[in-house]
């Protein structure tokens, strides 16, 4: 006679046994990375649990597809340095020709595998953001977004290119120019204004504007 508790203890085994392979996500830790091919050696930060009752750690993980967001000809990069966090995701199938050819499912039995595996930098346990503004910062370089129509910047900028200005140009500093400086309207100095101040005394008579 079957003793069903036993079958059930059995069947729970063989899927926990089961589901022990299958890896989905988890946190982990770059531990070096290629910019050159934006390939990472990661260092996943959980522990595998055995059937004994022990653990022990995951191995470390190379040849790691770094995401940085890219369409067309717009891409976003960031450095990414060791020591960064990260969320390692796992897919479901091999991705190894995917890698080596682009496109290609090369029917590699493998499924949810430690090696195939894509890092998404930026995981943390927690970090402090701005609750409000959408910010760029490097360092001490900061490029802050705000709700009301404000973009704030701290640090040196250097533009290669046109600007074009509708509205408004105010500077608390010293303005230099190394090219010339064509204006259609008037100039004001103070409270002269270029367009129609006069000389005294300089032609023997007050001149007319010019």
């Amino acid at each position: 006679r079957l003793d069903f508790s036993l079958w059930c203890e059995d069947e729970d085994y063989m899927i926990s046994n089961g589901i022990s392979g299958i890896h989905t996500a988890c946190p982990a830790t770059i531990l070096s990375f290629d910019a050159g091919t934006c390939i990472a050696t990661v260092k996943p930060l959980m522990s595998y649990y055995k059937s004994d009752g022990t653990t022990i750690d995951y191995p470390v993980v190379s040849g790691v597809p770094v995401f940085m967001p890219h369409a067309g000809n717009a891409q976003i990069t960031y450095p990414v340095k060791a020591g960064d966090g990260c969320l390692l995701v796992f897919a479901e199938r091999s991705t190894d020709e995917w890698i080596g050819k682009g496109n290609k499912d090369n029917h590699d039995p493998r499924r949810y595998d430690l090696t195939d595996a894509f890092c998404f930098v930026g995981m943390r346990p927690t970090q402090s953001i701005s609750a409000e503004n959408v910010e760029l910062i490097n360092n001490g370089t900061l490029v802050s977004v705000t709700p009301d129509n404000t973009v704030n910047i701290i640090g040196n900028v250097n533009i290669k290119g046109n600007v074009s200005i509708q509205g408004n140009y105010s500077c608390s500093g010293t303005s230099r120019m190394s090219g010339k400086i064509a204006c259609d309207s008037d100039i004001t100095a103070g409270s002269i204004s270029v367009q129609n101040h006069t000389h005294t005394g300089v032609h023997g008579e007050t001149s007319s504007a010019h």
